[in-house]
């Protein structure tokens, strides 16, 4: 009954929701379909929600307003095997908004996923240039995991150590021990021997 509830929310435009939250009600329901293991419905679901976000990034008046759905619209770029299709509106923000880490990052992952190894490493070093606080971790495991995919095991470990090092010494308030855990994790998963 969550689910009729969902699409009937989706199904009336006249309700005043955010596209944001629009975007999460299709996250929801395709979270719902995966949990049925229902592949085709999480497919249709997933280009249903893309081609409206892309929607409203064409009507997006502002590089701010168009921004906001950068990041929704990697995910399912992603998802549908269609990553090269984020790479123009990232190079966009990355372009309206040079102070920002998120771009970068986010190309980053675009190239990543498909395996223009390269080309993720120079939009990580962006990235990282920018980063800053806890920020920087996204960037940093990213930037392992784009090592590892390159044939750099060694590099990717010393990413992480020098991540697991920054991490530990953030101060009150920004320390988490969450992000220590993963990295730990992440470390283990690559034999990596941690002092201390």
């Amino acid at each position: 009954r969550y689910e009729a509830a969902a699409r009937e929310v989706l199904a009336n435009t006249a309700l005043p929701i955010a596209t944001d939250d629009r975007s999460g009600l299709y996250f929801s329901l395709e979270s719902a379909r995966e949990a049925v293991e229902d592949s085709t419905g999480v497919r249709a679901l997933e280009e249903e929600h893309v081609a409206m976000l892309e929607d409203m990034a064409k009507r997006a008046t502002t590089p701010d307003q168009r921004f906001v759905f950068d990041a929704h619209r990697l995910s399912l770029y992603i998802e549908l095997g269609r990553a090269q299709d984020a790479i123009p509106m990232l190079e966009q923000s990355q372009k309206d908004f040079p102070q920002d880490y998120n771009p970068p990052q986010r190309l980053a992952t675009a190239y990543k996923a498909l395996g223009r190894w390269t080309e993720a490493l120079a939009a990580s070093d962006r990235a990282l240039e920018l980063a800053y606080g806890p920020r920087q971790f996204l960037v940093l495991t990213t930037r392992a995991e784009i090592q590892l995919g390159m044939g750099n095991k060694d590099a990717a470990v010393q990413t992480l150590m020098g991540a697991l090092k920054k991490a530990q010494a953030m101060p009150d308030g920004q320390h988490s021990d969450t992000t220590v855990s993963g990295l730990l994790k992440r470390l283990a998963a690559l034999g990596a021997k941690v002092e201390g």
